[in-house]
């Protein structure tokens, strides 16, 4: 990121407030010295880590319906997104002012929508975030996607932390319950609740809580829309099947007769070919034998082809970034700054402008010069002694110095003695310009010569004796280019192996002395970080050296490159050396300024010196600041500093590990060789966490459970060496302790992201965990348990296994806390499929088990689908001393689970029946029955309601009537309150042939019920709402049912 490049004007939107960082802002901006306006989106610099991934997938993503990406910033707390300009709004605003569009618009906008997703999935990329903030409209209202924060690159899962309940509304049941990876049916379900939206103003799914809103996704279907098409009702239904593998492909939805041939008239008609195809697999565990030596291949090298199937089977093909792999500490120590830099005529330190000058009007030729003859030079120095400065002396030094930055050319000038005649000259001109023409002309033919043959040189000691006099001028000028020479000569000296007088080398440690000139100052630097690197720094005196940079206080620097400089040297000169005990104090304060408070190079360098000099605990704070708030290479490097530091302090390397992972994740793609280099690091850093865990030191499992919420991390780190240990843990483990729990976290993990399979560890698993007195043990314990028996083809040992256990502990945690009571229940819920007479047998040996199930109804979701089958396996008596009715009576009321209620009803309702007929002669049994159960009669105006909705709440209400009929003798008719909300049903239902049955089966028990009961006759005549809807099904209703109702009718009137 560097520095922002545009101009910024008015603020043209705003994001939602959130608690947890600053809202976001966008602004109408323009890109500097252009006409072409763009938005600059800011976003709190807390979510770098999401902003990093849209960067990341955006970047490379061109398309008309897709919002461009231009740059990104940082400023300060900030991160500028520098993105298309589009003034449209967005579909949010439109649907804010509108509430529903009609189809003709959706058509338009959905082509849009769908042109762009065919491009992300054709690219291997899922968009998923289908909030309509998210799509917004250009000046000529065509649709394009925005914010791609929660995209997710093919392979990949979703990050599903923190997320909006407008998120959630558009996730697919297999995302929510399953942690499936996106993939193109995933979108395509969202895509379907756009349209929803589009269509009715909110999304199919919408709910205040979230508990309400999964149970939505999971049990109910996306409603008919009266007021839209049947081709756009048949598409949205289509799209949002619950089931993935049902959703149409994209070819099915490109040829849907909703779009009316909209795709045939776009100018990108010819992108709508060549389909992605849909893949519904599911990464399966597979348990091979495994020998020795493949198991060491597998503990150093990358698992092949992991998005596709998760094996541990051994590859004989890796990576090439793998075959040699460094420590995370040598790629700490390993810095592109570390390398040697010119001195002379380096314009960060001074800047240095030479003239332009006509070649052809020079004595000689640079083509002469590479050959270094005495005649060629000799004419040089003829020149250069000339007393015309301005015509013959200063254009010639302005040739030689450009000249002389190509090495055949400095390697001609350094021949002769022409050295040493430019020095000479240097120190007899007495003009100030002409002589720092001079020393700069010596240091670039120092610094670009290929090769001097400087022990040999004519007069050595005057060159010696002319840099000495000229590095104490009393010009500035002068002095700062002589200073620069001898740099470029002490670079040269150091690299080859040749000793320096030590007067020069004085004039070098003097330049370095705080009181010094800045210029001076750091061109010694410079030469100092220049030997340090070299094969011989030892031409200088090392603890000089030492003390004279530990003087210098990097924030006293005049400027930023400055202080890079002496950061460099400092580093290079600590690189394989110990510092003397009197410099810990320096170089701890030099580094803590280092690493937060400058640029990106001098954190790099700061990070360097702490970690060569065995500091890096006095820069955690930093370190951590470094971490939470850089990008890029300091980022990285921060968190390898911090995992060096942590590595023997797990509770400290917890406090981050989170952060660590994720950012880890995202290093496979930029810099996959640091990544390489940390997953090698973290396995054996897994190993000693299980080691220390089986000593019963639990806490530091979290940084494994951190470590496995990314999917590319956890594919590397769940090996076979750590799949056995794992499994050892467990079948030795009490679970007695705190912190137990995170051992069956890191299962639970692994079997989400199907690494491994839950039904392989149920024997272990179920020792000592079902009667575990941490809450925690005995929840994740269960849900293990139903992502077992989740599957329908379990073995039958494994169950039989469950079965045992659970019989043991049922009645226990059907009493537990209710989040463990609801976990129990879809165990019980899995089972059921596939054993249900077991499941029954089991729950019906104590009243106490069916006491507390049917306690839960109401307040369980799954509570119902179990106590269904189980009332069936009850007897009458039973029911009724149990007090069982009330809770049945209380599920008709959870309108969220109302379907199955009406399955429990329906139930009792059979065995209150069957109990009557088996008692038919007993009429003082029946009176009893009727009296125990009279309190269901206050359920009749309930399932009248519903006999339009649900058919079986016809069959409730035929039942009702039947057994509530009153007896000879008897008079109050007690199910009278349902006449009327029946008769609502026959009024809106007597036309439509999917109600008629229903309908029509009501009608029939109502004919009995007067014809054997003159008290029910009569209530039924003085309905007058009901016998007019009786009328107007007599002469309306469709086909058999204006037959049942006219009967039904003679009837009534006789």
């Amino acid at each position: 990121m560097s520095e922002m490049q545009i101009k910024i004007y008015g603020e043209i939107g705003k994001g939602r407030p959130s608690p947890n960082f600053a809202q976001t802002v966008v602004y109408k901006a323009r890109k500097n010295n252009t006409v072409e306006f763009v938005a600059a989106k800011t976003v709190d610099a807390v979510r770098l880590e999401e902003i990093s991934n849209a960067v990341h997938i955006q970047h490379n993503l061109h398309h008309e319906n897709i919002v461009q990406f231009y740059n990104w910033y940082q400023v300060e707390n900030s991160i500028f997104l520098v993105l298309e300009y589009c003034p449209g709004g967005s579909l949010s605003d439109i649907l804010e002012r509108d509430v529903r569009l009609p189809e003709s618009v959706i058509r338009i906008f959905a082509s849009d929508v769908a042109a762009a997703l065919l491009y992300l999935h054709k690219n291997g990329v899922y968009f998923t975030n289908f909030d309509t903030r998210n799509f917004i409209l250009d000046e000529n209202g065509i649709v394009k996607l925005s914010d791609f924060c929660r995209a997710v690159i093919d392979g990949n899962y979703c990050n599903l932390t923190d997320i909006d309940p407008e998120y959630l509304e558009v996730l697919p049941v297999e995302i929510i319950d399953f942690s499936s990876k996106p993939n193109i049916a995933t979108d395509l379900y969202a895509f379907g609740c756009l349209l929803y939206k589009l269509a009715c103003g909110q999304t199919p799914f919408a709910g205040e809580a979230q508990e309400e809103l999964e149970y939505k996704i999971r049990n109910t279907s996306v409603e008919y829309i009266p007021y839209c098409s049947p081709e756009l009702n048949d598409l949205i239904k289509r799209l949002t099947d619950k089931k993935a593998i049902n959703r149409p492909t994209w070819s099915e939805l490109i040829a849907h007769p909703f779009w009316k041939n909209i795709f045939a008239s776009r100018d990108d008609y010819e992108d709508f070919s060549n389909f992605p195809t849909m893949d519904f697999s599911i990464p399966a565990y597979e348990s091979s034998e495994i020998t020795e030596n493949e198991e060491d291949i597998l503990d150093i090298e990358p698992k092949e082809n992991l998005a596709n199937s998760i094996t541990f089977r051994a590859s004989s093909v890796f990576s090439s970034i793998s075959e040699k792999v460094d420590t995370i500490r040598n790629l700490l120590l390993r810095c592109n700054q570390l390398k040697q830099q010119s001195v002379v005529m380096n314009q960060a330190v001074e800047a240095i402008n030479l003239p332009s000058v006509n070649a052809s009007q020079m004595p000689v030729t640079l083509e002469a010069i590479k050959t270094g003859n005495q005649e060629t030079i000799d004419t040089i120095v003829k020149q250069l002694s000339s007393k015309d400065v301005v015509k013959r002396q200063s254009p010639l030094i302005t040739f030689l110095i450009t000249g002389a930055k190509n090495p055949d050319v400095a390697t001609g000038l350094s021949t002769n003695g022409f050295l040493s005649s430019i020095l000479n000259l240097a120190v007899k001109s007495k003009h100030v310009s002409i002589a720092a023409a001079h020393c700069i002309l010596f240091g670039t033919i120092i610094q670009s010569a290929t090769k001097i043959d400087f022990e040999n040189q004519v007069n050595n000691e005057i060159i010696y004796g002319a840099l000495e006099k000229l590095s104490n001028s009393p010009k500035d000028k002068v002095k700062r280019k002589a200073i620069s020479a001898i740099s470029a000569l002490l670079t040269f000296c150091a690299n080859n192996g040749y000793q320096i007088p030590q007067k020069l080398i004085d004039a070098i440690f003097n330049s370095l002395k705080p009181s010094s000139d800045d210029v001076c100052r750091h061109y010694a630097l410079k030469a100092v970080a220049n030997v340090c690197l070299s094969l011989h720094p030892e031409i200088l005196d090392l603890n000089l050296l030492e003390n004279a940079l530990t003087k210098l206080d990097v924030t006293a620097q005049p400027n930023n490159a400055m202080v890079e400089s002496l950061s460099l040297a400092v580093c290079a000169f600590f690189k394989d050396r110990k510092p003397q005990s009197s410099s810990n104090e320096y170089l701890q304060r030099l580094t803590k300024t280092l690493i937060v408070k400058l640029g990106a190079t001098t954190a790099s360098l700061g990070m360097v010196i702490a970690c060569e000099c065995d500091i890096l605990n006095s820069s955690k704070e930093e370190l951590t600041i470094a971490f939470n708030k850089s990008v890029g290479e300091v980022k990285w490097r921060s968190m390898i500093a911090l995992c060096l530091l942590y590595r023997n302090s797990m509770p400290n390397f917890m406090s981050i590990s989170e952060r660590v992972f994720s950012h880890a994740d995202k290093l496979q793609y930029d810099e996959p060789q640091v990544y390489e280099a940390f997953i090698r690091w973290y396995c054996d850093y897994c190993d000693e966490i299980l080691d220390a865990s089986s000593k019963g030191q639990y806490l530091n499992l979290r940084i494994i459970v951190d470590s496995l919420k990314q999917k590319n991390n956890a594919m590397r780190i769940y090996r076979p060496k750590f799949d056995r240990k794992l499994r050892d843990i467990l079948k030795n483990e009490q679970f007695i302790l705190g912190g137990s729990e995170l051992i069956l976290e890191i299962f639970l993990q692994s079997f989400i992201l199907g690494l491994s399979d839950s039904t392989t560890i149920v024997n272990d698993l179920l020792l000592n965990t079902l009667q575990s007195p941490i809450k925690d043990v005995r929840y994740d314990s269960l849900r293990i348990l139903t992502m077992a028996t989740s599957d329908l083809n379990v073995d039958s040992t494994e169950t039989n296994v469950i079965f045992n256990q659970l019989s043991k502990h049922i009645e226990f945690l059907l009493n537990d806390d209710l989040v463990i009571c609801e976990c129990c229940f879809k165990v019980l819920d899995n089972l059921l499929l596939i054993d249900e007479c077991q499941v029954v047998g089991l729950l019906s040996t104590k009243n106490t088990i069916i006491q507390s199930l049917f306690s839960k109804i109401g307040t369980i979701n799954t509570s119902i689908k179990i106590c269904e089958p189980l009332l069936s396996s009850i007897s009458f008596e039973n029911i009724i001393s149990l007090n069982l009715i009330p809770q049945i009576m209380k599920s008709i009321d959870q309108s969220d689970f109302i379907k199955d209620s009406i399955d429990l009803l329906y139930t009792f309702l059979l065995i209150v029946e069957d109990y009557i007929e088996a008692n038919k002669n007993n009429q003082k049994e029946i009176k009893k029955t009727i009296k125990s159960v009279n309190s269901l009669s206050t359920m009749a105006p309930k399932c009248a309601s519903l006999v339009l909705k649900y058919p079986k709440s016809a069959d409730c209400l035929k039942m009702l009537i039947n057994i509530f009929t009153p007896l000879p003798g008897q008079t109050d008719v007690v199910i009278e309150s349902a006449f009327q909300p029946f008769a609502t049903a026959l009024m809106n239902g007597h036309c439509k042939p999917e109600c008629a049955n229903s309908l029509k089966l009501v009608i029939e028990q109502l004919k009995k019920s007067a014809f054997n009961c003159n008290s029910m006759k009569l209530k039924l005549k003085c309905s007058s709402k009901l016998m007019s809807a009786l009328r107007t099904a007599a002469q309306n209703g469709v086909g058999e049912l204006r037959k049942t109702t006219e009967g039904a009718l003679n009837v009534i009137r006789s």
